[in-house]
């Protein structure tokens, strides 16, 4: 059994696959053991038992399934004819980034970590002379390694958070380099106008290192994704910056509720009060001057190509 997802698309997801198999129960006289006889080849292809879609056809117990599978049964009950195709837009796109990881062998040493909760820091790409510190979920289900992680900022009225689904990547031959392949969804929220922008479906990519080669309690690396469309200056440009992660024993709702998730000046990092001692001493050893820096944008201090014009230019 895999982990349970909160999102919201995991939620809709459940609701799909509950509706779809009340409809295949329908057509088989009340029997859903009948249609299961009929996609029983799908199912072991796809690593499903029946107690999976008995478990997904109850209210009670569909949340205790991962995105992962629910994914795998909407595909199934798609091509059996009890859901209309791919109603969500980028479905296709999220489960072929989240099967990316099952073609590499990811490092049993690794493997044997996981789930591990880190928090991760970056410049801000909303307000400069800032770090935004967000929260990374890596866990492994069957042969996928998951990657999540929740971003929240603000820019005057507006208030941001974004959620990074994706899949972890390793090439055997560098053991200590991970690629985070995902789909960024951004909703910035505009208190002023009470509307709601959502960008979705965003493919975003990470490299991370180690920062210490026996060590998984922190990676460097660099993440590229593309700009929120209310970032001031470079709405919906391309860019790069550098970032840390470092482990914490604080779940998402403790991180959130310490005031730990959002923007914090440069200045005052490391005295904010919701770090645990552990997560202080930590940071005290690998937040080291200029691992955060990048260059060439002056304000936002990321690397950053203005694409107003419709000609990428890096700046200066």
């Amino acid at each position: 059994m895999g982990t349970s997802e909160r999102s919201e698309r995991a939620a809709a997801l459940r609701e799909s696959v509950m509706q779809a198999l009340a409809k295949a129960r329908e057509r088989h006289e009340g029997r859903l053991s009948r249609f299961l006889v009929t996609v029983e080849p799908d199912a072991i292809r796809a690593g499903l038992t029946k107690d999976d879609f008995y478990r997904a056809a109850r209210p009670d117990l569909a949340d205790q399934l991962s995105l992962s599978k629910l994914s795998r049964l909407q595909e199934i009950l798609e091509r059996a004819g009890v859901v209309e195709p791919t109603a969500e837009q980028g479905s296709e796109l999220q489960r072929a980034i989240l099967a990316l990881s099952r073609i590499t062998r990811t490092p049993e040493r690794f493997r044997r970590t996981l789930p591990r909760r880190m928090f991760c820091l970056r410049r801000s790409y909303l307000v400069p002379r800032t770090v935004n510190v967000s929260f990374v979920e890596i866990s492994a289900e069957d042969l996928t390694v998951r990657y999540q992680e929740t971003r929240a900022g603000s820019l005057g009225a507006a208030s941001q958070r974004a959620v990074l689904t994706g899949t972890v990547l390793h090439h055997d031959d560098l053991d200590d380099l991970y690629y985070v392949i995902g789909l960024n969804e951004f909703r910035t929220n505009f208190a002023v106008e009470e509307a709601t922008s959502v960008h979705a479906n965003l493919v975003a990519l990470t490299i991370l290192r180690q920062c210490e080669r026996e060590s998984f309690e922190a990676f460097e690396g660099i993440h590229l994704g593309v700009m929120p469309d209310n970032n001031p200056d470079h709405p919906s440009a391309p860019y790069a910056a550098k970032l840390l992660l470092v482990e914490t024993e604080q779940s998402l709702p403790e991180a959130a509720h310490r005031g730990l998730i959002q923007n914090h000046a440069e200045d005052g990092l490391m005295t904010l009060a919701g770090w645990l001692p552990a997560e202080r001493q930590r940071l005290a050893r690998h937040l080291v001057p200029g691992c955060l820096s990048n260059d060439p944008d002056p304000a936002y201090d990321l690397l950053v190509a203005d694409v107003t014009s419709g000609n990428p230019t890096p700046l200066d």
